[in-house]
C-alpha cells in the first residue's frame, strides 16, 4: 500500500490571541481529522511567543519559533497597537513582517492558514511560488461589502461622528461615498505598509487592510442570521461561530464557586470574561453595568486579563449587586 500523500499546513496568526489560537486550533483539529483517504496533513503553528503554545501540542501540532520573540502574554502587550494601527510601531512590523518570511522559506508549506493577522497574508505573497492561503476572520473584510453593507456606522476612531445617535450615523454613512469610506485610517495600516515596501514587496502596492488580508478562501466564523440578504464574495463562506471546548481537567475556581453559590431563588449568575484583547476602560464599562442592576438578585465574576489588572495576577474580580 501506497504511503499517504503528506499535505504540509502553516498557521500563522496573533498566538498570543485567545480567540486567533483557539479558533485556529480548532478549525485544524477538523482539517486534519477530516483529510480524504490517502492524504495525511502535517501541521505546524507559527509562534512568537504564547501561552497557547501548550494547547497546539496537546493536540498533535507542531511549533515553529518565528523571529522577532515576544512575551506571549496578550496581543496588546506585545503588538503595541494604536487607533490606526495594528501593530503600534514601524520597526517591530518591519522585523515581524522579516521574521515571517524567513520562516515561510524555511516551512515551505503547500498552504497557509491565516486569520486576522495581515503579516501571514503579505508575506506568503514575498516568497517564491506564492503560497496558497486560506483566511478565518470574525467579519467578512471585503471592501465592497464592508462599506456598503457592514459599515452602517462611523468607526469609533471618527469620534465626532461616533457620539452621535446611531440613527444619524447610519444616515450620515449612507451618503458617503465607498471610496471616501475605505480611505479610514484604520483601513490603511500605514506601519505594515511601510514594513512591507522596505522588504522589498514586488507587486501592485498595497493599498489598505483588505489587500493585506486578501486570500485564495476566507472563512466567516460568523452566524448565518447576521447575513440575511446580503451577498457574499464567491469565495468567502459562513462557517458559524467556533469555540474551544474546555478542558477535562480544568476546575472551577473555588472562590468564583462561592460567589455563585445561590442565595435565593430567583438569583441571577453573571459570569463576564473580558478576553485577551479587553482594554481597561472594558472592565470599568462592566462595572458600571454590572453594580447599576437591580439590589440583591444579581452575583457577578469579571474574568480579567493579568496585562489589565498585573497585581491581581491571575485572579478573577468579584461583584455582587448591592
Amino acid at each position: 500500500m501506497a504511503a499517504p500523500k503528506q499535505i504540509r499546513l502553516a498557521v500563522s496568526t496573533a498566538f498570543q490571541d485567545a480567540g486567533e489560537a483557539t479558533r485556529s486550533i480548532e478549525i485544524m483539529k477538523i482539517v486534519r481529522d477530516s483529510a480524504p483517504s490517502g492524504y495525511s496533513v502535517h501541521t505546524v503553528f507559527f509562534t512568537h511567543g504564547s501561552k497557547f503554545e501548550q494547547k497546539a501540542l496537546k493536540n498533535g501540532f507542531a511549533l515553529q519559533r518565528v523571529e522577532p520573540a515576544l512575551e506571549g502574554e496578550g496581543y496588546l502587550e506585545d503588538l503595541r497597537p494604536t487607533a490606526n494601527n495594528f501593530i503600534g510601531d514601524k520597526g517591530l512590523a518591519y522585523r515581524l513582517l522579516q521574521g515571517e518570511i524567513a520562516a515561510l522559506k524555511t516551512c515551505r508549506p503547500n498552504v497557509i492558514l491565516h486569520g486576522f493577522w495581515p503579516i501571514a497574508g503579505i508575506a506568503r505573497r514575498m516568497v517564491d511560488p506564492i503560497i496558497p492561503s486560506i483566511c478565518f476572520l470574525p467579519l467578512p473584510l471585503e471592501p465592497s461589502m464592508f462599506s456598503t453593507q457592514l459599515l452602517r456606522e462611523a468607526p469609533d476612531q471618527i469620534r465626532p461622528l461616533a457620539r452621535l445617535p446611531h440613527s444619524v450615523q447610519q444616515k450620515i454613512m449612507r451618503r458617503i461615498p465607498t471610496a471616501w469610506k475605505l480611505k479610514a485610517p484604520i483601513f490603511k495600516q500605514s506601519n505594515l505598509i511601510y514594513a512591507a515596501e522596505k522588504c522589498g514587496w514586488p507587486h501592485t502596492p498595497l493599498r489598505n487592510l483588505f489587500d493585506m488580508l486578501k486570500a485564495d478562501c476566507t472563512l466567516v466564523n460568523d452566524l448565518s442570521y447576521f447575513y440575511k440578504g446580503m451577498t457574499l464574495p464567491k469565495n468567502f463562506f459562513l462557517t458559524g461561530p467556533l469555540y474551544s471546548p474546555a478542558d477535562s481537567k480544568d476546575r472551577l475556581d473555588p472562590a468564583i464557586a462561592g460567589i455563585f453559590k445561590r442565595q435565593r431563588p430567583d438569583q441571577v449568575n453573571l459570569f463576564c470574561s473580558m478576553g485577551s484583547s479587553a482594554k481597561k476602560e472594558f472592565l470599568a464599562e462592566a462595572v458600571k453595568a454590572i453594580v447599576s442592576l437591580p439590589a440583591g438578585r444579581f452575583r457577578a465574576v469579571i474574568l480579567v486579563p493579568r496585562g489589565r489588572l498585573p497585581d491581581r495576577g491571575n485572579r478573577a474580580f468579584g461583584c455582587r449587586s448591592p
